[in-house]
């Protein structure tokens, strides 16, 4: 008995779903063609971008939110718009229309990819071409491959060799190369039986291919790889630091990180070692890395310390720790003490403190012992280490507490009440 009420219930709900939907439907698959026609679809799909894809006799269109007719039913598919334009496919052929209506590519091509740069790749009797967006063939169909365009360049396949065009269709890059890649800051690396080159984005070959791998330029500057190891390359083609090192990184404002046998340093634009590869830690750990302006950090047998760009040692290697620098200032460690360098390498406090705390509005605490003080931003103590505690600002006042007594401090270090009163609240 049971079973039997549920089952009718579930068709009544059936019914009644099937008798909204209809109702639904022909509400909204009604629209106005361009001769201001009423127009019946047997289909309507969700609106994207102001725009819904409908259906009538098996062929697609499109309708906008004001029910009116913007592509009629006469392909037999549409794909979504992407960048204002949709692919169409009729009579086994694809072409491209536009938001408005128009067929500015016409439906000739075998397939079609979508507009990237203005440009879509196009295929007909099993080659390649480009049409931009007025729906000119600015590349013909001659490619046996073709790949996007980036920053107004795409590669392409001729009998098994590639080469790059332009958006104008010039073969800058002829097709004689096995492998190239993208153009980067007017360069691009290319490989000819195994062996790797660069061309600039005149098609000239300014580093021929000898190479075994090539970096990208940064700097006006390339690594090269020969027989294991690594050197660079000038924007003339010049090898101007020969390939003999073990790894090399991009040139950033004049300089190279380079590792020789392990061990890293550094290189300037005239390919001298400003930073020699000399400075040495354990087996699995060698480092050189940028610390502010004018300087590295470098570590030797677990130590750290500091060089200028002249390869001249500012600290020696006996820190167990250098920071970075934060508001002119880095914290170094050495045993279980702590100091500070300035920028220019020097210390304002020696490493003879418990800790060492961030600057907050322009002051820093400091331990030594069991008392506390405070540093200014020119490294000066406005607070000498003479306090129990010392709380943090709040609103621009520090609660500080000397012996048994409680006192009040301002931003700048002054004592707007003394440390004479049993309490101060906040």
């Amino acid at each position: 008995m049971i079973l039997n009420i549920v089952c009718l219930l579930i068709i009544i709900l059936l019914l009644f779903r099937k008798r909204i939907l209809g109702r639904l439907r022909g509400l909204t698959t009604q629209a106005v063609d361009a001769n201001g026609k009423s127009v019946s679809f047997s289909s309507i799909g969700k609106y994207v971008d102001g725009l819904a894809k409908v259906k009538k006799d098996g062929k697609v269109g499109f309708i906008n939110e004001q029910k009116k007719v913007v592509i009629p039913c006469e392909y037999d598919e549409i794909d979504e718009f992407v960048q204002g334009f949709a692919k169409v496919k009729k009579d086994g052929k694809w072409g491209f229309v536009n938001t408005d209506g128009k067929e500015i590519v016409p439906c000739q091509y075998d397939k079609v990819g979508s507009f990237d740069e203005g440009f879509a790749k196009v295929e007909k009797d099993l080659k390649d071409g480009f049409v931009n967006t007025k729906g000119e063939e600015v590349v013909t169909c001659k490619y046996d491959n073709a790949l996007w365009f980036q920053d107004g360049f795409a590669k392409v396949e001729k009998d098994r060799k590639w080469g790059l065009i332009n958006t104008k269709g010039e073969e800058v890059v002829p097709c004689k190369y096995d492998h190239v890649e993208w153009f980067h800051d007017g360069f691009a690396g290319v490989e000819k039986d195994g062996k790797w080159g660069v061309v600039n984005d005149k098609g000239e070959e300014v580093v021929g291919c000898e190479y075994d791998e090539v970096k990208s330029f940064h700097d006006g500057f390339a690594g090269v790889e020969k027989d294991g190891k690594w050197g660079f390359v000038n924007d003339k083609g010049e090898e101007v630091v020969g390939c003999e090192y073990d790894e090399v990184w991009d040139f950033s404002d004049g300089f190279a990180k380079v590792k020789k046998y392990g061990i890293l340093g550094k290189i300037n634009a005239n390919g001298e070692e400003v930073i020699s590869c000399k400075y040495e830690s354990s087996v699995y750990e060698n480092s050189v890395r940028d610390y502010f302006e004018g300087f590295a950090l470098i570590k030797n047998n677990g130590k750290y310390g500091l060089i200028n760009n002249n390869d001249e040692i500012i600290l020696p290697c006996q820190y167990d720790s250098i920071g970075s620098s934060h508001d002119g200032f880095s914290k170094v460690k050495k045993g279980d003490k702590y100091g500070l360098l300035n920028n220019n390498g020097e210390f304002v406090l020696p490493c003879q403190y418990d800790s060492i705390d961030d600057f907050h509005d322009g002051l820093c605490g400091v331990k030594k012992g069991d008392k506390y003080g405070l540093l200014n931003s020119k490294g000066e103590f406005v607070l000498p280490c003479q306090y129990s505690e010392v709380r943090d600002f709040s609103d621009g006042f520090a609660k500080v507490k000397k012996g048994d007594k409680y006192g009040l401090l301002n931003s700048k270090g002054e004592f707007v009440l003394p440390c004479q009163y049993s309490e101060v609240r906040d």
